[in-house]
């Protein structure tokens, strides 16, 4: 059976639309980042009234208008693409143009897409591309978010930008929340965009933790291939991981690097850094550079779910063979691997510079309920796509 629902190989593994000029100005029917970054107060505040409008309010609302928010507009760091019918979009055009004659007929009907640089998830050389909202808008979706990415790779160079993360929603809709299948099949059939896992840190404003897809696009498919071939194996601790990430390889079409399972040593000095914060209510940790520094993962847990943390996630390097203690302990204390990023080699003049692979362990601190993807409940699923769902369905329980 063919794959459907995670990931669909593209005939044209180049995706001809990462081809295509960028448009500064966009066009009749779309206003891009060249031109939102000029008012940026306007910008996230019409932002916030499209996403409201497109979610019925199942949004976090303070993250999108404050002054630290205004400042990433303003810097460029968050590109701000809104869409829409051909007359709203030249209203638009006109009030950020400083014409003070043009007043907009409605906030209504317009659609919007931002990608984000160096958010907290985002490492060296990668963005996001998130906070989709179609408002009913009759068009743009897959055109807006193509030309975000695409503008975003011929503004910077690989070294800053190779990879564009995507987290799209994928729950089915219900009376009080907004269905996020066409988002995820836009990702799915469009973009094209790799599947390699799930990424379980949005909290809902119904105090649900969201199983967002996560997904990559790379900005070209031999810097993954070349990641593979130029490294070493990956290190598990666990038969389950192993064949977890081995699967996300296969689904994607990669022969994927050798996988070594292996205990690990004893984890008497094990600490644990914790840089930033993904967004609120999550925790976010990252395994020490060195033996005994960084603090008690418990006691970091404990602290956490009273600031009202209550999810944690835990980025480690599995390219090191260091992190298998950090792994065993991980698994110990009731996580679980629910993505990974895989390895990227990166143009550097001559040279290139590797991205070892990264993986993202995951635990629900205070039992919160899960709203988890359509595509859990489907039955006509292959066999690649059942065994990697069926492992994800752990997640509706941990």
């Amino acid at each position: 059976m063919r794959l459907r629902y995670l990931y669909r190989p593209s005939a044209d593994v180049t995706l001809k639309w990462l081809k295509g000029p960028p448009r500064p100005d966009g066009h009749e029917c779309c206003l891009s980042a060249a031109v939102t970054r000029k008012n940026p107060a306007l910008t996230c505040k019409l932002r916030k009234a499209a996403i409201l409008e497109g979610y019925r309010g199942d949004y976090k609302a303070a993250e999108l208008d404050n002054e630290v928010v205004i400042r990433r507009v303003s810097k460029g760091k968050e590109r701000v693409y809104f869409w829409g019918k051909a007359q709203k979009i030249s209203e638009l055009r006109s009030i950020f143009s400083g014409n003070k004659r043009t007043s907009l007929s409605s906030k209504k009907e317009i659609g919007t897409t931002t990608l984000l640089v160096g958010s907290c998830l985002a490492r060296k050389g990668y963005a996001e591309i998130g906070r989709l909202a179609n408002g009913w808008a009759s068009n743009g979706p897959f055109e807006v978010t193509a030309m975000a990415i695409r503008e975003a790779f011929a503004a910077w160079d690989p070294q800053r930008l190779h990879t564009v993360i995507a987290l799209p929603r994928n729950r089915p809709g219900g009376p009080r929340a907004v269905a996020g299948v066409p988002a995820q099949r836009m990702h799915l059939a469009e973009i094209r965009s790799n599947f390699w896992g799930i990424a379980p840190w949005y909290v809902l404003q119904e105090n649900k933790i969201e199983l967002l897809d996560y997904r990559e696009v790379s900005r070209s498919p031999s810097l993954v291939k070349e990641g593979i071939s130029s490294g070493g194996p990956v290190y598990v601790a666990d038969p389950g991981d192993r064949a977890y990430v081995r699967n996300l390889f296969k689904l994607n079409g990669l022969a994927g690097p050798a996988i070594v399972v292996r205990r690990g040593g004893n984890d008497e000095k094990i600490g644990w850094n914790c840089p930033a914060r993904v967004g609120t209510n999550v925790l976010y940790l990252t395994c020490p550079s060195q033996d005994g520094t960084g603090m008690n993962l418990e006691n970091i847990e404990r602290s956490h779910l009273k600031m009202k943390e209550p999810v944690a996630i835990v980025e480690v390097p599995m390219e090191d063979e260091k992190s298998l203690k950090f792994q065993r302990v991980l698994k110990a204390r009731g996580y679980l691997l629910t993505c990974v990023s895989p390895p990227k080699a990166i143009p550097f003049g001559r040279k290139k510079n590797r991205d070892g692979l990264t993986g993202y362990w995951y635990k629900n601190l205070a039992t919160l309920k899960t709203a988890a993807p359509y595509y859990f409940s489907v039955r006509e699923l292959s066999s690649l796509e059942r065994s990697i769902i069926q492992r994800l369905k752990k997640l509706e329980s941990n």
